[in-house]
């Protein structure tokens, strides 16, 4: 059910009129930010979700795929490279967890599976300023610590090079 109202949501979306958030629009606490920090208008309303809920009646409280959320930023088109990005980061984490047991890794890996997993359905990882504040700092420790975790094991008494 939450897969089929995600890929209807998309369908009103992909009918809206062409709309831009002026890159604060992938999630409704990214639109609060924007206004509250940047003095921008309230981008919300100039999202995909919010056009398609106005004009087709399905309403803001249906969920709406990961795609017309990010479209409403980066187009339909702009989302194709923001998601193959996405996915080259998702294979990084999961190298990563396995080859490295990484903690940050596998911690950023389990994050980006629940992206994947509810990417038809809704942009569940910034839905909640909660969940969108554990992405940033998950993503921020994973790129702080990366080379130190990202080292072969060596055996006991050899030195490292």
């Amino acid at each position: 059910m939450y897969i089929g109202n995600g890929l209807v949501g998309l369908g009103y979306a992909l009918e809206a009129p062409f709309t831009w958030s002026f890159m604060f629009g992938t999630a409704y606490p990214m639109s609060v930010i924007g206004e509250r920090v940047f003095g921008l208008p309230f981008a919300y309303e100039y999202t995909y979700p919010y056009i398609a809920a106005y004009t087709s009646g399905w309403g803001e409280s249906r969920w709406y795929s990961v795609f017309a959320w990010f479209a409403s930023d980066f187009t339909f088109f702009g989302t194709i490279p923001i998601f193959g990005f996405f996915a080259y980061v998702y294979a990084r984490c999961w190298i990563e967890s396995t080859r490295y047991a990484n903690p940050f890794a596998i911690l950023l890996f389990s994050l980006l599976t629940l992206g994947v997993v509810m990417m038809p359905a809704n942009n569940q990882l910034m839905q909640t300023p909660g969940g969108m504040l554990t992405l940033f700092v998950t993503v921020g420790l994973y790129l702080m610590y990366r080379r130190r975790y990202n080292r072969p094991a060596q055996a006991v008494g050899t030195k490292r090079a």
